[in-house]
């Protein structure tokens, strides 16, 4: 019988979103590895308990990013010695500084410079400027010396080996995230009088792109706009990038919805005939592996996450994501042959 392995698992950062889809998923996965046992170290997630699995909260952490430091510094330190650890996983994109067990890194973000060639503005988005140039470098430079890294894409493993200059055989691809999407049948029923409904469902990073949607609106005639709608998840209240874009869409038949909790997504895309998924930087995309696991029609970027994840997919059209008019030209075919279809295409 083989020696059980301590695992501590670090994820002090995970506290909505993605990231807490990833740090319970990995939980639930590992609570039937009967082999080994695994302490999760987080801030204000809980992680539920189970013979093989401990959770320790460290809820200050959240308080800044000198906190975060100090932590990653010292306590981290302290915890991976008093828990008898044989083994660290970071699931919050950077390796644990003075840790002397073997490590895997779990990658969740392609935003770091060096990783992205998205460049971001200090004076539009001073924080997301910050992350990308400033704890972007240490992510980076992390990525380096991590024993395993783990990453969510064939596109980001190519990525890693080109940029970073790793070994192939030390990067992993955990596609875990892309088969585990479950979502009910699309029951979209739409009458001939309906607009033909596009959603976005994304944050308020000028990365999204949302500013090619109302360009690509602006160029269509006025009987089209008066047949569709874009639905954005937004309210256009959460900082300045939405709060300009809520500005540049008015008078368009843009709705600034607010925002879905996971819960709700299944009944918001019955409502739904297109995803419409502009955004320039993201590891897969949730919102395509969802559309694409209803067989929906979706419109898509012509970039390597929107490819890798739609390979094969049939209901799937590519734009240029910086040509509106590549993009006004799809939703100039999809609302005409709505006409003839009240379901849509």
């Amino acid at each position: 019988m083989a020696e059980t392995v301590k695992i501590i698992v670090f994820d002090v950062a995970a506290d909505s979103g993605g990231a807490l889809s990833t740090l319970y998923s990995f939980a639930n996965r590992v609570k039937t590895d009967e082999e080994n046992e695994y302490v999760f170290v987080t801030s204000v997630a809980s992680v539920p308990e189970a013979s093989n699995i401990e959770c320790i909260q460290y809820p200050w952490v959240k308080q800044s990013w000198f906190h975060r430091l100090a932590f990653d510094a010292i306590v981290a330190r302290r915890l991976i010695a008093s828990t008898k650890s044989d083994e660290a996983v970071s699931l919050q994109n950077m390796l644990l500084p003075f840790c002397s067990i073997p490590q895997t890194v779990y990658l969740q973000t392609v935003l770091p410079s060096g990783l992205s060639d998205y460049k971001t503005s200090f004076l539009r988005e001073p924080k997301l400027w910050v992350y990308q140039n400033v704890i972007g470098r240490f992510i980076v430079r992390s990525l380096k010396r991590c024993s395993t890294l783990v990453v969510q894409a064939d596109w980001i493993k190519r990525r890693c080996i080109d940029s970073l200059n790793v070994d192939g055989c030390s990067v992993v691809v955990d596609k875990e995230k892309l088969s585990k999407v479950e979502c009910s049948d699309w029951n979209r029923e739409r009458s001939h009088d309906e607009p033909y409904i596009f959603a976005y469902p994304a944050s308020g990073f000028s990365y999204k792109n949302h500013g090619l949607i109302v360009d690509a609106l602006k160029q269509l005639d006025s009987e089209t706009l008066k047949r569709m709608e874009v639905i954005f998840t937004l309210d256009g209240n959460e900082n300045r990038y939405t709060k300009g874009l809520k500005k540049k869409a008015a008078g368009l038949p843009i709705q600034f919805s607010g925002w879905k909790p996971k819960e709700q997504m299944n009944c918001f895309y019955d409502r739904v005939d297109c995803l419409l998924f502009p955004s320039t930087l993201e590891t897969v995309g949730l919102p395509l592996l969802e559309a694409r696991s209803k067989l929906m029609p979706i419109l898509a970027p012509n970039l390597d996450y929107a490819l890798d994840v739609l390979s094969g997919y049939e209901r799937v059209s590519f734009f240029d994501p910086s040509d509106s008019t590549s993009l006004a030209n799809l939703l100039q075919q999809k609302v005409t042959s709505a006409n003839s279809n009240c379901r849509g295409q």
